[in-house]
Formats: structure tokens, sequence, C-alpha cells
């Protein structure tokens, strides 16, 4: 007779390994077929245990696809953000230019009535120092420093309403970006914890089993060398 050794005392490295190699579904498969060379109520243990791996770490990695996909959306929110801080800049740029194009615009208009109306009166030899055509050169004058003066301000209130509208555009994909963030940090925690919710329950589901059928078992199901710590990689 050789010494009887209880289940329990295995599990934690069982458990380990299984835990590392879920994804080769053939070598869980070899491991619980070997395990019917023992008796029956360690066979159940077993493929407790593998049924309780592999769910295990299948809830971590469903935890693990979802936070990547919340990641992705952060990033694609930051790409965004700088996409519109980019076509602020272009659109600023390009009222700036337009602005320039109109003052210049209104500067030659200016000029040119200017002359005009100097040739006019210096043509009709009115003086042109005093008196009406003082008055009506100087509000002429007057009318285009208006249109200069207007053509300034919707430069400056257009470049506002870039700036701010870019401004809150990127705020906002910003929070969006954060709260991705923290969302997926929130689905791996909730992985972790449902899976190892899941290990506890095996695990009580094992030791029940163990104390149901008395503890013992007439063979020792040894675990195979490719479940050993060296192929942790695997």
């Amino acid at each position: 007779m050789f010494k009887q050794k209880h289940w329990l005392q295995d599990y934690p490295q069982l458990n380990k390994n299984l835990h590392w190699h879920f994804k080769d579904t053939r070598k869980i498969s070899e491991f619980i077929y070997s395990s019917k060379r023992g008796d029956p109520v360690t066979m159940m243990i077993v493929m407790t245990a593998a049924a309780t791996a592999v769910t295990t770490v299948s809830q971590i990695r469903e935890g693990q696809q979802m936070a990547a996909a919340e990641k992705y959306s952060a990033r694609v929110a930051e790409a965004q953000a700088g996409v519109i801080k980019t076509s602020a800049a272009f659109e600023s740029e390009t009222l700036r230019k337009q602005s320039e194009i109109e003052q210049a615009k209104v500067a030659r208009e200016k000029a040119k009535m200017t002359s005009a109306q100097r040739a006019t009166y210096a043509k009709a030899g009115v003086r042109i120092e005093e008196g009406t055509p003082l008055e009506v050169m100087a509000d002429t004058a007057a009318q285009y420093e208006l249109d200069l003066a207007a053509g300034r301000y919707n430069l400056a209130t257009g470049l506002e309403t870039i700036r701010y509208g870019a401004e809150t555009k990127q705020a906002q994909l910003a929070a969006e970006a954060e709260y991705r963030r923290q969302l997926a940090k929130s689905y791996k925690t909730a992985s972790y914890l449902k899976a190892g919710s899941t290990l506890l329950t095996g695990m009580s589901s094992m030791s029940s089993m163990s104390s149901m059928y008395g503890g013992t078992t007439s063979k020792t199901t040894s675990v195979p060398s490719s479940y050993g710590p060296s192929n942790l990689a695997g």
C-alpha cells in the first residue's frame, strides 16, 4: 500500500499551471484524459479545476478586450482633438489673410477716392483746406476708417469664435478620452473580481467534492511536466 495524498495539497500548483496553459485546449484535454487512470472522484475534481481555470481566464480576457476597445476609443477621441486644433489654426490663418486683403482693398479705395476728390475740387478751382470741400473729404475718410475698423472687429470676432469652438470641442473630446480610460480600468477591475469569484466558487466546489467522498483518492494524480513553472510563458 502506498501513502495516499489529499488532492488539495496539489491544488495551488494545479491551478497555477492551468492558468498559464488555458490557451492550449489539447494539453488540458490530455491532462483530463490522463486522470481517468485514477478514481472517479479525482477525475471530477480535475475536470472542475480545468473548467474553473478556463472560465476564470476567459473572464479576464473578456475584460481585457473590453478595456482595449475603450482605450482605442480614447485614442480616437484624442486624435480627433488634434485634428480640430489643426483645423482651427488653418481657419484662423485663412481668416487673417482674408482680412488683410479686405483691409488693403478698403485702404486703396480710400486713397483713390481722396485723390479723385482732390482732383475734382482742384479742377473746379475750389480750395480744399476749408469749408465744405474739407468737410466732405473728412466725412469720406471717416467712412473708410469705419469700414477698416469694422474689418478689424470682424477679424477679432471671427478668431475668437474659431478659438472658442475649437477649445470647447477639444475639452469635450479630452473628457471623453478620460472617461474611456476610466471605463477601461473599471472593465479590467470587474473582470478580475468576476474571475476571483469564479475561482473561489470552483475551489469551494472541489473542496465539497473531496469532503463528500471522503477526501481521499485511490491513486494520486500527477500534473504533467509540461505544466511546470518553467513553461509559464507557453
